[in-house]
This record gives structure tokens, C-alpha cells and sequence, in this order.
């Protein structure tokens, strides 16, 4: 599994790392400093429309993997690391508002959700909203 970073921004991958903050090896936004490599960026950069879509995905996996690890509090010592998946997830959002981009309920629908498409005798007559 490789982790490849080029400064100059000349391929989608490194805009992903960059916008994410995934530039250096050892020292990468995921839990414990870690990185993501190269081919699962590539695997999100695929799936995705552009590589602005796949910033915010990658923002939404970091939130997802950051919110597992819960504030801790023991006498006057306390660890908070619940702050960084919402960071996370404020960063996903503001960066789909600022390009454009639909949000993951609007694009995939609700979980569990289809589309619901009319296929009667009447279709073309009338909108499939009820009045």
C-alpha cells in the first residue's frame, strides 16, 4: 500500500491530499497519525464525480473514524477528541456548500430509501406529487 505525495498538485490524488491535510508520510489526519494510501483515494477518486466530491467524501471517512474515539474524564484529567469528527464533518460540509456539491442524503438518498418512479396508464398526464 503506497502513499505517494506531489507538491505541485499536478494529479487528483494530490489535490485530495492536499485539501485533507494528508501531505506527510507517518503524520496523516487518520487516528494515531495515520495516512491514506494511495489506493484507496484512488478507489474513492473513481466512484466520485470529480476530485472536489472525493475531498468532502474523504472529510466524511475522517469524521467516521474520528467519532470512535469518545472524551474521556477521570478526576481533574480529561481527553476530548469528539471535537475533531465534528471538525471534520463542518470542513465536509462547508466544502460541498463552497463547490457546489450535494450533500450525501441528497445525492444517494436517505438509507434504506428508492427513488420512487410512476409507471401507470396516467403517467405522462400528471405529476407524480400528489395534489
Amino acid at each position: 500500500m503506497a502513499f505517494t505525495y506531489d507538491d505541485t498538485l499536478a494529479t487528483d490524488l494530490a489535490k485530495v491530499r492536499f485539501f485533507i491535510g494528508d501531505k506527510v508520510a507517518n503524520g496523516g489526519p487518520r487516528p494515531g497519525d495515520g495516512n491514506f494510501t494511495d489506493e484507496e483515494i484512488i478507489g474513492v477518486l473513481t466512484v466520485g464525480d470529480s476530485w472536489e466530491e472525493t475531498v468532502a467524501d474523504m472529510l466524511d471517512t475522517l469524521a467516521t473514524e474520528w467519532v470512535r474515539y469518545p472524551s474521556f474524564q477521570a478526576d481533574n484529567f480529561a481527553i476530548s477528541r469528539s471535537h475533531i469528527a465534528k471538525n471534520f464533518q463542518a470542513q465536509a460540509e462547508a466544502w460541498r456548500k463552497q463547490h457546489g456539491l450535494a450533500s450525501p442524503e441528497n445525492k444517494y438518498g436517505a438509507p434504506g430509501s428508492q427513488p420512487i418512479t410512476r409507471a401507470d396508464a396516467y403517467s405522462n398526464d400528471k405529476d407524480s406529487v400528489t395534489e
